[in-house]
């Protein structure tokens, strides 16, 4: 519950992208970043 209270504080300090590629690094995932979505400009 507290988690998703404390969501729209969490995403002010970083980007989806940024999560994503956090959770990807630390799960060891292979990816290539011309295919990961882009920060809106």
């Amino acid at each position: 519950m507290k988690y998703i209270q404390n969501q729209e504080s969490h995403h002010g300090k970083k980007t989806f992208r940024e999560e994503y590629l956090n959770l990807l690094k630390e799960t060891e995932t292979e990816h290539d970043e011309r295919y990961i979505f882009k920060d809106p400009i």
